[in-house]
């Protein structure tokens, strides 16, 4: 499964991997059933799409995939060209060994934009049907359309280009710029954005601290919508690596940038899945510019962060939340991480939340408990 929860511009020329008839048997709109004159002909448009996106996922991380394909379904029936849901709901019938529907519906995920051949083959959701003659021959199909695609569109080349990148920051109602603040500064999760993640004001709108929120610089298309990364994600490791060190520098500038603008002794760095492996790598490489670290839902990579930097940041006091029942993170990266981290000797406050794959409400009341001790 595409791991990211959806509230979530690549050009590119779209390649149909199976032809599609343009003549429908039903119309399954029943068209001449609708009076444009009704009062509440146009309800529809009130729902909450979201809602359905949450429900999807969270029945997923239950494992509760025949539940959440439906979920899916209802979703899709707002927006058909939802790349992302398309290749959950496949997904969805790869764990439940439906081999023809998930191959039938990673084909129509291709067709409407995604574009993640690399990830298709490695994911394990699809490991129950790997092998099937259907499954397999879709594969075959997909694989030969993108190869064409690839062709035709020319080969790949990157290049550094500087360019201005946003922030959102809230800040408290009774602000005083006499008074000092803490500055939490939060890291959203791969395929989500700064205004997806800035919602987490709302929690943190009484803490008495100043919340913001950069946009991480690397976007991607899924379906209609545009999700975003802390890094490129491509073959080239040192091109990956680069990014991965720009990014970094970019939330140290913020940084510098906010000591300069706001009267301020403490910055907080928060991060969720993604977010938060940039949380660990930042806090602990740049220590002396935070108060503390609060990662969640995220994991940390040994080989990121070398043993120097890992004994001269042990000072840093972390927050480490992460649910039992996340499948998209595994639970285990967090206890890996808090006992390579206790080694070192670090301050480490752990919670373990219900919710899977999340934010939960609780923990970020947790995270302000912790930064206000």
């Amino acid at each position: 499964m595409r791991k990211v929860l959806l509230f979530i511009l690549i050009l590119y020329i779209s390649i149909p991997i199976v032809a599609q008839d343009s003549k429908m048997e039903n119309d399954s709109l029943q068209i001449e059933m609708i009076d444009p004159f009704q009062e509440n002909a146009g309800d529809f448009l009130n729902t909450d799409i979201r809602h359905y996106q949450r429900k999807a996922f969270d029945e997923y991380q239950k494992g509760n995939y025949k539940k959440s394909a439906q979920y899916y379904l209802a979703l899709l029936k707002f927006n058909i060209h939802d790349a992302n849901s398309i290749y959950n709901l496949a997904c969805c019938y790869g764990l439940l060994g439906k081999d023809e529907l998930a191959g039938k519906y990673l084909t129509r995920a291709v067709n409407a934009g995604f574009d993640n051949f690399k990830h298709i083959m490695k994911d394990p959701d699809f490991d129950n049907v790997r092998g099937k003659d259907y499954f397999d021959n879709t594969l075959d199909s997909i694989a030969s359309n993108i190869k064409e695609k690839g062709k035709l569109l020319g080969e790949v080349v990157y290049t550094k280009f500087p360019m201005f990148l946003k922030y959102r920051l809230n800040i408290p109602e009774d602000y005083d710029p006499n008074k000092s603040y803490p500055i939490i500064i939060g890291l959203h999760g791969y395929g989500s954005s700064l205004d997806r993640f800035m919602k987490l004001w709302k929690d943190f709108s009484e803490s008495g601290c100043i919340y913001v929120v950069p946009q991480a610089p690397y976007p991607f298309n899924i379906g209609k919508e545009i999700g975003y990364s802390w890094n490129l994600r491509v073959d080239d490791e040192e091109i990956s690596k680069k990014t991965k060190e720009m990014s970094e520098q970019y939330i140290v500038d913020i940084v510098q940038e906010l000591s300069e603008k706001y009267n301020t002794e403490n910055f907080y760095l928060l991060g969720f899945s993604q977010g938060a492996h940039f949380t660990y790598n930042i806090g602990i490489k740049y220590s002396h510019l935070f108060k503390g670290i609060a990662p969640i839902g995220g994991w940390i990579e040994e080989d990121w962060l070398n043993e120097e930097s890992l004994k001269t940041a042990n000072e840093l006091p972390i927050f480490i939340a992460h649910s039992k029942e996340d499948k998209v993170v595994k639970y285990e990266n967090a206890k890996k991480t808090k006992d390579l981290l206790k080694k070192y000797g670090y301050n480490i406050t752990f919670v373990e939340f219900e919710g899977g794959h999340t934010v939960p409400a609780e923990v970020t009341k947790q995270v302000i408990e912790w930064l206000q001790n």
